[in-house]
């Protein structure tokens, strides 16, 4: 008796759901896509008077860099950098171990190992995994340069 209940009652809303789903799609089915179309032209009409994009391109934020031409290094600004100036980006701890640097005068990172570097005289003595021990070979003078200051 209880079964013969509980499979009528899912058949009535089986067939109740169908007859639903049969007749919304059988509207939906008789809606005219040019009608569709007005509607949404009729959206166009209540568009904003102004142009968003102007208003974006006039912040600072969103407008294209001006490139500008790349200027000679003059030998006094060479002489006046420090290797301080450098930005140091990574260490790589792997063999061989390097550093990851932007210096002032390029525009692109380079990778550098012990006994090279970016200025005269001054070459890379130390990888750590946090820093890095810079030497001037000619004054013995070392600066020690922190990933993360």
């Amino acid at each position: 008796m209880m079964n013969k209940r509980l499979v009528l009652t899912l058949g009535l809303l089986l067939f109740f759901v169908s007859v639903v789903s049969l007749g919304l799609s059988w509207q939906s089915s008789k809606t005219n896509p040019i009608e569709l179309e007005d509607r949404a032209n009729s959206d166009k009409a209540f568009a904003p008077a102004f142009d968003w994009k102007k208003v974006l391109y006039t912040m600072p934020r969103y407008q294209k860099p001006i490139k500008s031409t790349p200027k000679e290094i003059s030998k006094t600004e060479a002489i006046s950098a420090k290797i301080s100036d450098a930005v140091l980006l990574a260490i790589v701890s792997d063999h061989p171990k390097q550093v990851i640097m932007i210096t002032p005068n390029a525009s692109e990172p380079k990778a550098f190992i012990i006994n090279e570097g970016w200025l005269d005289n001054w070459v890379i003595s130390v990888i750590r995994p946090d820093s890095i021990l810079w030497s001037d070979e000619t004054s013995g003078e070392t600066y020690q340069q922190y990933l993360y200051n």
